[in-house]
């Protein structure tokens, strides 16, 4: 948020045209700082993350259900704190437009886990699903960025 904060207060800079690239994070940044233009989110941590750590075994998910494991006394609280951080109650207030990278059906971020985070975001959501050859994904993400910027 305080680099949000140092890009709006510079002059150099066009506050009309930041893009936040990244994660759980950007999205945040979106939400808390309004005036971000456009957001590109890949595969977050933290979207419904009661559900969907149980269904997987990849980091960070498998972070959560190991101390699960060890510490079943500590799963309430545990699952109250993810709820905190879930991008579903930051979605209203997410005005930018945001592009959500998503894997092929199956995965944990799929277009399918993504679509209830996509309806509730405020602003114009594009689902992009991977394609699996990288050249060809961060060529489509970078043409997404440049019509948003």
């Amino acid at each position: 948020l305080r680099a949000i904060d140092f890009l709006l207060s510079r002059r150099e800079v066009d506050a009309r045209r930041i893009t936040l690239i990244g994660s759980d994070l950007a999205f945040f940044g979106a939400a808390l700082r309004p005036k971000v233009k456009a957001i590109q989110v890949t595969d977050p941590a933290f979207y419904a993350a009661r559900d969907l750590a149980s269904r997987t075994t990849v980091y960070p998910h498998e972070e959560w259900n190991e101390f699960a494991r060890v510490n079943p006394e500590a799963v309430p609280a545990m699952l109250e704190t993810l709820d905190h951080f879930d991008l579903f109650h930051f979605a209203p207030r997410v005005t930018a437009d945001v592009w959500l990278s998503v894997g092929p059906p199956g995965s944990v971020f799929s277009r399918a886990t993504a679509a209830p985070l996509a309806q509730a975001t405020a602003g114009k959501v594009d689902i992009d699903e991977r394609t699996g050859y990288g050249y060809l994904d961060y060529r489509r993400a970078i043409a997404w960025r440049d019509g948003h910027s």
